[in-house]
């Protein structure tokens, strides 16, 4: 193993301390004076100069992984007096995540799209994350019978034949049990 000399607390090579020029000695290996204009040569550092007059600003903005609030907040959403129109949903949604009527919109009828194609499919179910699963029953057709009668204890009623059906069921999920 190559011999080791101790730099600002640090491990390096002995070829490597040869080359540190003394003006580095003096800032960084016995802190006599702080240096920020000179890197540390173990370090990684963006080489480019910093200039004292701020970046041009462009016409387009930067885009960045956060998005930039597009005005004040919303107001805070509070249970209705009646049954929420479409519309009324729609601005909701709109106002509160920064998209225009339309897009809130389309996304439904995409949603829409995706429910009756899952519906329709073979599996027949489809889960709204953290509300609901919705699913698709086949009940199968039933014969004409006479069975006794509930309400009247002693009597014997009719019961019509009825087709094979699709009946759709919702079962909530735990995070929609939570809201109530």
């Amino acid at each position: 193993m190559p011999r080791m000399t101790q730099i600002r607390g640090r491990n390096a090579p002995t070829g490597l301390a040869e080359q540190i020029p003394l003006w580095y000695k003096v800032c960084h290996v016995r802190r006599k004076v702080r240096c920020t204009a000179f890197p540390h040569p173990l370090e990684k550092v963006d080489m480019a100069k910093k200039s004292s007059k701020p970046a041009p600003k462009s016409s387009k903005p930067a885009m960045s992984m956060k998005a930039a609030p597009a005005g004040p907040k919303p107001t805070k959403i509070s249970g209705a007096a009646s049954v929420r129109s479409k519309s009324d949903i729609f601005n909701v949604i709109a106002e509160h995540n920064g998209l225009s009527r339309k897009q809130v919109a389309g996304v439904f009828d995409t949603l829409s799209a995706i429910i009756g194609a899952d519906l329709s499919s073979k599996m027949g179910t489809f889960k709204v994350p953290g509300l609901m699963k919705i699913a698709v029953i086949s009940k199968p057709a039933t014969k004409a019978t006479t069975k006794p009668n509930p309400f009247a204890p002693g009597t014997m009623m009719d019961v019509k034949a009825k087709p094979a059906r699709k009946v759709v069921k919702i079962r909530p999920l735990a995070n929609l049990k939570a809201m109530v």
